[in-house]
Protein backbone atom coordinates (compact mmCIF):
# COMPACT_ATOMS: atom_id res chain seq x y z
CA UNK A 1 0.00 0.00 0.00
CA UNK A 2 1.30 3.57 -0.82
CA UNK A 3 2.18 6.19 1.64
CA UNK A 4 -0.42 8.41 1.78
CA UNK A 5 2.51 11.49 2.47
CA UNK A 6 4.39 9.83 -0.61
CA UNK A 7 1.92 10.15 -2.63
CA UNK A 8 0.91 13.52 -1.75
CA UNK A 9 4.21 14.70 -2.49
CA UNK A 10 4.80 12.87 -5.75
CA UNK A 11 1.29 14.95 -6.85
CA UNK A 12 2.95 18.30 -5.81
CA UNK A 13 5.44 17.87 -7.92
CA UNK A 14 4.29 16.98 -11.04
CA UNK A 15 2.19 20.31 -10.97
CA UNK A 16 5.22 21.90 -10.49
CA UNK A 17 6.68 20.32 -13.29
CA UNK A 18 3.05 20.97 -15.00
CA UNK A 19 3.92 25.05 -14.26
CA UNK A 20 7.40 24.98 -15.94
CA UNK A 21 6.64 27.54 -19.04
CA UNK A 22 5.55 29.46 -16.24
CA UNK A 23 7.85 28.99 -13.93
CA UNK A 24 10.85 27.91 -15.26
CA UNK A 25 13.99 26.54 -13.77
CA UNK A 26 12.36 27.60 -10.16
CA UNK A 27 9.41 24.86 -10.98
CA UNK A 28 11.96 21.91 -11.35
CA UNK A 29 13.74 23.27 -8.43
CA UNK A 30 10.14 23.18 -6.46
CA UNK A 31 9.54 19.30 -7.88
CA UNK A 32 13.02 18.15 -7.30
CA UNK A 33 12.88 19.42 -3.41
CA UNK A 34 9.44 17.93 -2.81
CA UNK A 35 10.97 14.49 -4.26
CA UNK A 36 14.23 14.37 -1.68
CA UNK A 37 12.01 15.57 1.27
CA UNK A 38 9.92 12.28 0.31
CA UNK A 39 12.59 10.60 1.54
CA UNK A 40 11.82 11.17 5.03
CA UNK A 41 8.82 8.83 5.26
CA UNK A 42 10.75 6.06 4.13
CA UNK A 43 11.68 3.68 6.89
CA UNK A 44 12.89 0.60 5.35
CA UNK A 45 16.65 0.41 5.03
CA UNK A 46 16.65 -1.65 1.35
CA UNK A 47 14.49 1.28 -0.01
CA UNK A 48 16.30 3.85 0.95
CA UNK A 49 19.29 2.01 -0.50
CA UNK A 50 17.52 1.53 -3.51
CA UNK A 51 16.55 5.47 -3.82
CA UNK A 52 19.56 6.78 -2.89
CA UNK A 53 21.14 3.92 -5.80
CA UNK A 54 18.91 5.45 -8.10
CA UNK A 55 19.39 9.25 -7.38
CA UNK A 56 23.03 8.69 -7.96
CA UNK A 57 22.43 6.87 -11.07
CA UNK A 58 20.50 9.34 -12.25
CA UNK A 59 22.54 12.12 -11.36
CA UNK A 60 25.51 10.49 -12.81
CA UNK A 61 23.78 9.99 -16.26
CA UNK A 62 23.16 13.89 -15.89
CA UNK A 63 26.52 14.85 -15.59
CA UNK A 64 27.86 12.67 -18.55
CA UNK A 65 25.00 13.93 -20.78
CA UNK A 66 25.90 18.04 -19.45
CA UNK A 67 29.44 17.36 -19.82
CA UNK A 68 29.04 15.79 -23.69
CA UNK A 69 26.49 18.97 -24.63
CA UNK A 70 29.44 21.06 -23.03
CA UNK A 71 32.00 19.51 -25.25
CA UNK A 72 29.31 19.44 -28.26
CA UNK A 73 28.19 23.34 -27.37
CA UNK A 74 31.78 24.22 -27.34
CA UNK A 75 31.99 24.18 -30.97
CA UNK A 76 29.62 26.43 -31.63
CA UNK A 77 29.67 29.81 -31.90
CA UNK A 78 30.04 32.09 -28.50
CA UNK A 79 26.03 34.22 -29.47
CA UNK A 80 24.77 31.27 -29.85
CA UNK A 81 26.30 28.89 -26.95
CA UNK A 82 24.98 30.97 -24.13
CA UNK A 83 21.56 30.06 -24.93
CA UNK A 84 21.33 26.32 -26.76
CA UNK A 85 23.22 25.25 -23.40
CA UNK A 86 20.61 26.99 -20.89
CA UNK A 87 17.65 25.13 -23.02
CA UNK A 88 19.74 21.80 -23.12
CA UNK A 89 20.28 22.20 -19.57
CA UNK A 90 16.18 22.75 -19.17
CA UNK A 91 15.98 20.01 -20.64
CA UNK A 92 18.23 17.81 -19.01
CA UNK A 93 17.05 19.01 -15.49
CA UNK A 94 13.23 18.11 -16.99
CA UNK A 95 14.51 14.42 -17.83
CA UNK A 96 15.94 14.45 -14.59
CA UNK A 97 12.70 15.34 -13.07
CA UNK A 98 10.88 12.94 -14.57
CA UNK A 99 13.09 9.88 -14.38
CA UNK A 100 12.72 10.64 -10.41
CA UNK A 101 9.18 11.20 -10.53
CA UNK A 102 8.56 7.84 -12.50
CA UNK A 103 10.68 6.28 -9.81
CA UNK A 104 8.61 8.02 -6.98
CA UNK A 105 5.77 6.42 -8.29
CA UNK A 106 6.93 2.71 -8.73
CA UNK A 107 8.75 2.37 -5.13
CA UNK A 108 5.65 4.30 -3.51
CA UNK A 109 3.44 0.89 -4.55
CA UNK A 110 6.58 -1.01 -2.15
CA UNK A 111 6.09 1.02 1.21
CA UNK A 112 4.23 0.18 3.53
CA UNK A 113 2.21 2.75 5.68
Amino acid sequence: MANPNITDGIEKAKAWVEQLDREGVNALNMADGILHNCKAFVHDVKIKEQITNHETKIFTDFSKKMFEARKELDKSELIFRTNDEANYELTLRLWKTQEMLAFWDAINKKIET
